[in-house]
């Protein structure tokens, strides 16, 4: 390299000398910098994919239908009806984790009912198998003084693959509390508590989550049972008859003394090989409803304006106003006004009552007394 001298004497820098800093002429700068980028793209390869073996399956029914459970194996049944007034529907009234569920609905009349989705294992559960699974439950108040027998929400079996049939998961039994059972039809008649009992409380959304390290030996075995990420009952009693496990069902099974008719929903059905644990702490808090038109104890006269409005944590999704328990309007905001022309009302006392609503079903109310 040599250097060059212009015509005013000052010294040019050939061309091969320009940003040397920043180029990778080194062969060892290159091929370290193509070490770095392989290396970095392993590491998230390895992250994504032990993400996806922790969760092997999860349907949480954004996609407003029942396409994650049957996604990968046309088998899967997205519901089992019988009789055919039971069904599973999307429903985007009660959701826990986003706008959407699934609402488990059975009729009123006799016989067995079933309204359940129902997953078809790919990989059998079996001696040694340890495994999770869950789902968000959410238990409507006047649940419990509906049952006349006893549900199961969420049960594993192989039901159609052996005549020896073995099945388990949680139940709620006569006296309203929850138990993580067993039961072998050709060993013993009864279910058999593995733990519990426990209570599932009307009204909110809970975490369900279950851990069952399978074996026919006590000891062996492993039985946990988790309420909102809280551990509230385990054993190692043998959990398993020997017979590969095929299904997953969640949803209502109810037998034929229960003549009522049920509802309930779920979310966020979970099986992975690690637990999964809820998102977040359930919403449980209401709107908060305030009515600044009419003033309560007033009297209203031939035309009144009522006027109400919610504020809520997350956010209000709909209101209502009733007079005297009759729906006049909705709304799908945190505000509502209803022109009401009084004219034909009787004279005396009258109620106007609001709601409000948010999007996991929270609602609030306020209602004032008006006088004609």
């Amino acid at each position: 390299m040599f250097m060059k001298t212009s015509k005013k004497g000052s010294v040019k820098k050939s061309a091969s000398s320009k940003n040397t800093k920043f180029r990778p002429n080194n062969l060892f700068d290159k091929q370290r910098a193509i070490l770095f980028v392989a290396a970095f793209a392993v590491v998230g390869v390895l992250v994504l994919l032990r993400s996806q073996a922790a969760t092997l399956r999860l349907a949480d029914f954004e996609t407003g239908d029942f396409s994650q459970i049957q996604s990968g194996n046309p088998t899967l049944q997205a519901v089992n009806i019988n009789p055919s007034a039971s069904a599973v529907v999307i429903a985007n009234d009660k959701a826990y984790d986003g706008s959407k569920s699934a609402r488990a609905s059975i009729p009123e009349g006799v016989g067995n009912k079933y309204a359940r989705t129902i997953w078809e294992l790919t990989s059998p559960w079996s001696e040694g198998t340890d495994i999770w699974y869950g789902q968000a439950i959410y238990l409507p108040v006047g649940f419990k003084n509906a049952m006349q027998s006893y549900f199961v929400p969420m049960r594993w079996d192989n039901y159609g693959s052996s005549s020896n049939d073995s099945r388990g998961g949680i139940s709620m039994w006569n006296d309203k509390r929850f138990r993580l059972f067993r039961l072998h039809a050709g060993i013993d008649s009864t279910e058999t508590p593995l733990v519990g009992p426990f209570d599932i409380s009307e009204g909110v959304w809970h975490w369900l989550e279950v851990r069952q390290k399978f074996s026919q030996s006590d000891g062996a075995a492993i039985n946990e049972v988790y309420l909102d990420d809280v551990l509230i009952g385990s054993s190692t009693a043998r959990n398993y008859f020997g017979v590969p496990i095929t299904r997953l069902r969640n949803g209502i099974v109810a037998m034929g003394d229960q003549t009522n008719a049920l509802d309930l929903w779920l979310d966020r059905l979970s099986i992975g090989t690690t637990k999964l644990g809820q998102l977040s702490a359930p919403d449980t808090t209401a709107p908060k409803v305030t009515i600044s038109s009419p003033i309560n104890g007033s009297s209203v006269g031939r035309n009144t304006n009522i006027v109400s409005t919610a504020t809520d944590n997350i956010g209000v999704t709909k209101m209502e106003v009733y007079i005297d328990n009759n729906l006049k309007s909705t709304s799908s905001s945190g505000s509502i006004s209803y022109a009401w022309n009084t004219r034909k009302i009787s004279r005396g006392a009258h109620t106007i009552t609001t709601k409000a609503y948010d999007a996991v079903g929270n609602i609030g109310t306020s209602t004032v007394t008006v006088y004609k």
